[in-house]
């Protein structure tokens, strides 16, 4: 069983800082992420040449929209062949379907698995609901012609997952395809640093607990500053259902296996942990893990070219999660970063 956070002096020790990547971040003379200048300074995003077994295609949304998706297909697929699913993160208002690169051909690779990333739209220009909206229809337009379309078993494993503003589109995409009983159904959640609370709708056993917007409130890539934003520009609904699982009719009950990714000097630490802890009370299969002194989407530091244990664990600890969720024998973790190295590279 994963470790668990019940005290308030357990979650709040998460936030001392990793000596590692703080002592890099300060040789580097890095400054808080601003999230104005993040969005309007987004590198265009990478032209990559079509193979055989990794191209891209359009999934229509709703209104007629055809959202873009790429597939990575193992080199030797086999007739059970499973299928993950994975939403990039940026707050609803930055980013794009390639940040997970990296991910989508390493777990291909390590699993022999067919993996999709794919495109929703964002804020301002598109506020709430329509990213919400277009993960749905995405997920649900593969569940539907996947498995022809690309010669693979979604009944052999259809896990869905998210980093960040991602992992809450993936966990009410689960939700949303618990309750209307999607078929091929989802048999696995793969949530990193989800984004899947406010305090407003914190359970109210778990408030005393739910104390990282304050602790961690000027955490250097995503602080409430830049939380405060996004929420003016994506423009959500923090009790809409479409926003949380927590505000759903019966939530949690159902939910499949699913892993959770915390980094513990995020402003999104306590959502991972306290969501844990109500899939759990509901029944559900759970595995948490924790990467201590960590700010919000760490990994992306690996680009300053130096390595760092906060990075390699948390990739390793990744990869263990989508094994188990496959229920599949974990990777060994020295190729398993080369991979995910080599695999960064468009």
């Amino acid at each position: 069983m994963s470790k668990t956070y019940e005290t308030r002096e357990e979650v709040e020790k998460l936030s001392e800082k990793d000596p590692q990547l703080y002592g890099l971040l300060t040789r580097a003379q890095f400054t808080a992420l601003n999230m104005a200048d993040f969005v309007a300074n987004q590198p265009p995003i990478p032209t990559l040449l079509d193979t055989a077994n990794e191209y891209n295609f359009t999934i229509p949304m709703r209104d007629g929209h055809l959202s873009t998706a790429r597939v990575f297909l193992p080199s030797t697929p086999a007739t059970n062949t499973p299928l993950i699913v994975l939403l990039f993160g940026g707050g609803w208002v930055a980013g794009n379907y390639l940040q997970a690169l990296a991910e989508a051909r390493t777990f291909r690779d390590v699993f022999n698995v067919a993996a999709i990333t794919i495109s929703y739209r964002l804020a301002p220009e598109h506020t709430f609901p329509v990213a919400h909206h277009d993960a749905w229809d995405n997920v649900h337009w593969l569940s539907q012609h996947a498995g022809e379309k690309f010669g693979i078993d979604l009944n052999a494993g259809f896990i869905i997952g998210g980093t960040s503003a991602g992992g809450n589109l993936t966990a009410n995409v689960v939700q949303k395809a618990v309750h209307e009983g999607l078929t091929p159904k989802i048999t696995g959640a793969l949530l990193l640093q989800p984004w899947v609370l406010e305090p407003e709708i914190v359970p109210e056993k778990y408030k005393e607990l739910f104390i990282a917007r304050v602790q961690n409130a000027d955490q250097i890539t995503f602080s409430e500053e830049c939380a405060q934003y996004v929420r003016d520009k994506y423009q959500f609904d923090v009790k809409s259902p479409e926003f949380s699982p927590f505000n759903t009719q019966n939530p949690h009950k159902g939910f499949p296996k699913t892993f959770i990714e915390v980094c513990g000097a995020d402003l999104l630490r306590d959502d991972g942990l306290v969501y844990e802890k109500v899939l759990r009370e509901n029944g559900v299969e759970t595995k948490l893990s924790v990467i201590p002194g960590v700010p919000h989407v760490h990994q992306t530091f690996s680009a300053f070219g130096e390595q760092l244990d906060c990075v390699d664990k948390t990739r390793i600890a990744e990869a263990e999660g989508v094994a188990w969720l496959l229920g599949k024998e974990a990777p060994d973790s020295k190729e398993l970063l080369k991979k995910w190295v080599a695999n960064a590279t468009p």
